[in-house]
């Protein structure tokens, strides 16, 4: 066993158990050791990268975290216990690690507890285990004494190890690699798993599906693996068919350099808005979430707007050194914010409750919510039209067939025409009024187009359930069974109804009463397509208008 001391001493680890971090930071900043260490052991390689496994468990008295990547040799365990910046700048993959500031893993397990221990192996190595007693550490510091307390064993594992059944806990195979960290004398016991499981959903969205840099990463929390984050489910959930994804095309110059890039941005709205962490676009860089709704970037978040969510990815978005925010001073960041300014205000002003809507008249969400036909209406030839018209962005998701039906041409689905420049985003100024778009029109007696298709209606007579007439779609065909022996039919309303099945053609009032029949059946299937209860009925009305028009 070796007794060694870090490049930093008992003092900085003193300081960084002394930064605060919130543990959801701290296990992220772990996690994100793991993928760089997943990622550095097959840069340059031609193999593929295995799937990478990391299982956090975490309790009021002890933290564990397991991973089964790359490991650390002696050497490189003891470089992580002092700074790492050089070592991961100089990686040929230095462009997908996400570690930039070389203490993220010794400030995030200072600040979980007051002891932790690492156990560390490559493949075809013996494992390595070092014990950093950060509590006593920082005893010696205020004792006025300076020898270290930290210890590795280079060849096993260390006899000062707290870690009850470490060999049973952590014993790879020779030929297998990865970490195990230990943290114990947790100094948070507070925490709320469950938002912290929710909370790591989105943090590693990218990660936990499969993505250019191998297949997806499964993280475990207490046994639970992490999935998809539900997004916009604090805000009433998602709209159907209004998320869009595109591309916005951005150069601006770094000391004499142009650089260019294509930001990744995926944006919908939820049926509710709010106020803090109401909407907003979460942060992504190098795939792992560095901002969470935020609602700074491109100066167009307001209670109007709060409903419009997504989130966005750049490996050009730079964290401060806690990484709980963003550095907002970078030259990127300043000129993203002012060419991402238009864009979204476009988009927030078709939300606004006064300027908004598809006649510029007020947008009301309560209203859409409670009506699918205007909604996919609003969608179709506002949302979803503004960004595929949009001259700064470049739309890669498809447009909805479900709302193809509002479309004036359907041949002619929206993929990118002219549209006013970056200083006249659209909605910004008025727009001439959309027509009226309608799916329902009356043909005949016996007929009539809704969505594109013709639906015949067909009298049959046949047993119901009880009831005097009854009705099913089949195809393109609605059948309308009568029923003239149905129970409490007295004698008249049975001869009219067999008159109705016998000889559609004979008696005004028998001809009325089957087209009264048929207009209630109308309106049902209506409702049954998802058409709002009043729009449904009166498409229904002007049916039998249509019949009657010239009487």
């Amino acid at each position: 066993m070796t007794q060694f001391q870090p490049q930093l001493g008992n003092a900085f680890y003193k300081a960084l158990g002394a930064e605060d971090m919130e543990p959801l930071l701290a296990i992220n900043e772990i996690i994100a050791n793991s993928i760089d260490s997943w990622i550095e052991e097959y840069c340059g390689k031609k193999a593929k990268r295995p799937k990478l496994s990391i299982d956090i468990n975490m309790s009021a008295k002890q933290i564990t975290i397991q991973d089964n990547a790359g490991g650390m040799e002696p050497e490189e365990l003891k470089n992580a216990m002092g700074f790492a910046k050089v070592q991961k700048e100089l990686s040929d993959c230095a462009d997908d690690l996400m570690g930039m500031y070389g203490f993220g893993l010794k400030a995030a397990t200072a600040n979980l507890g007051g002891h932790f221990e690492v156990v560390s192996k490559r493949k075809n190595k013996d494992l390595c285990h070092v014990v950093m007693p950060i509590d006593k550490m920082a005893q010696e510091v205020k004792a006025g004494k300076s020898g270290m307390l930290s210890d590795i064993e280079e060849n096993g594992y260390n006899k000062k190890t707290k870690i009850k059944d470490v060999e049973k806990v952590f014993n790879p195979a020779k030929t297998k690699s990865g970490t195990f960290i230990y943290i114990s004398q947790i100094k948070r016991t507070n925490f709320n798993p469950e938002s912290i499981m929710n909370e790591l959903c989105y943090a590693w969205h990218f990660f936990t599906q499969e993505n250019h840099l191998g297949p997806a990463v499964e993280i475990k929390f207490n046994g639970v693996k992490i999935s998809e984050p539900e997004w916009g489910r604090d805000q009433g959930g998602q709209v159907p068919y209004s998320s869009i994804d595109f591309e916005f095309p951005f150069s601006w110059r770094e000391n004499t350099k142009t650089i260019d890039t294509k930001v990744q941005f995926s944006v919908w709205l939820n049926y509710k808005g709010g106020q803090y962490q109401a909407g907003g676009l979460s942060l992504y860089r190098k795939l792992q979430m560095v901002s969470y709704k935020d609602q700074e970037l491109g100066k167009w978040w307001s209670n109007e707007s709060a409903s419009i969510e997504g989130y966005l990815s750049t490996n050009y978005l730079t964290p401060n050194q806690r990484k709980d925010d963003l550095d907002r001073t970078t030259r990127f960041y300043k000129e993203f914010n002012k060419a991402l300014e238009p864009v979204m205000k476009g988009a927030a002003k078709l939300v606004d409750s006064q300027r908004g809507g598809l006649d510029g008249k007020g947008f009301s969400r309560t209203a859409m919510a409670q009506d699918e036909f205007e909604m996919g209406k609003f969608l179709a030839l506002g949302w979803l039209k503004y960004f595929n018209e949009h001259p700064l962005v470049e739309v890669s998701s498809k447009f909805p067939k479900e709302l193809e039906k509002f479309l004036k041409d359907k041949q002619n689905t929206p993929s990118g025409p002219e549209d006013p420049g970056p200083e006249d985003p659209g909605p910004e100024d008025p727009r001439p009024e959309e027509p009226a778009v309608e799916i329902f029109e009356p043909i005949d007696e016996n007929s009539f187009n809704f969505d594109g298709e013709t639906y015949q209606l067909l009298i049959l007579k046949d047993k119901t359930d009880g009831s005097s007439y009854d009705w099913k779609k089949t195809g393109e065909q609605i059948e309308i069974f009568i029923d003239d022996e149905a129970d409490g039919i007295n004698k008249e309303l049975g001869g009219m109804l067999k008159k109705m099945t016998n000889d559609p053609g004979v008696g005004k009032w028998e001809k009325l009463s089957l087209n009264l029949v048929k207009e209630h059946v109308i309106h049902q299937f209506l409702l049954k397509e998802n058409i709002q209860n009043a729009r449904a009925f009166a498409y229904a009305k002007s049916w039998i208008e249509n019949i009657y028009k010239n009487e």
